[in-house]
């Protein structure tokens, strides 16, 4: 091959290769660039994402404090609205067992009563409604409390002294009910393990 052919070859070898080399470089250029802006924006996604959960994080955090707040709040109403109704059933309850205390001593004398009669009466109930027997029937007392309970009543005449009352007085009715009385007492007293109450109609 002549020696100018051959350097022409050459030199049309040595243009290809750099036009070659230089596009691989202009590619690979881009692709640095491209991968750059990719990366950037996957950053950028990122730190979004961080943001938005950090700020959800805080709307969370100041909801959950705010119910706390309110609940703090309402816990004192709900605890007096409750303390309120449990006054109320109490004082509901206390009507009630008066108005059966009153009945008991108002049909004493007309009347049998058993054991469910004087059911959820305490120690002291059961000495009203025994005292109440005897004032039905205008008996006075000593005792200053009882004396004062039952002259608030309209039907309650205090007529005959406390030492010329005698038990003759009282009507079969009257003498049952009073020795329920002092057996319903007896039982009580039984089960507190506090002795028994000597039997007697008033005290």
């Amino acid at each position: 091959m002549p020696v100018a052919l051959t350097a022409v070859v050459t030199t049309l070898i040595v243009s290809a290769v750099i036009i070659i080399f230089m596009d691989f470089n202009d590619e690979y250029g881009k692709d640095d660039v491209w991968h750059g802006q990719e990366t950037a924006e996957i950053e950028m996604i990122a730190e979004e994402d961080e943001l938005s959960e950090e700020s959800s994080l805080d709307e969370n955090t100041t909801e959950t404090t705010e119910e706390l707040e309110s609940v703090e709040e309402t816990i004192p109403e709900m605890y007096a609205e409750s303390q309120k109704e449990s006054e109320d059933e109490y004082a509901f309850a206390e009507m009630e067992l008066e108005k059966r205390l009153l009945y008991f001593i108002t049909h004493s004398d007309s009347e049998y009563f058993t054991e469910e009669a004087l059911e959820g009466f305490d120690a002291e109930m059961c000495r009203l409604a025994r005292n109440g027997i005897y004032a039905r029937r205008g008996r006075m007392f000593y005792d200053k409390e009882l004396q004062s309970y039952f002259e608030q009543y309209d039907w309650y005449v205090p007529a005959i002294a406390p030492d010329d009352f005698e038990e003759t007085m009282l009507n079969s009715y009257e003498i049952e009910n009073r020795d329920l009385i002092v057996e319903y007492e007896k039982n009580m007293n039984d089960k507190s393990d506090e002795g028994t109450m000597p039997f007697g109609g008033v005290s």
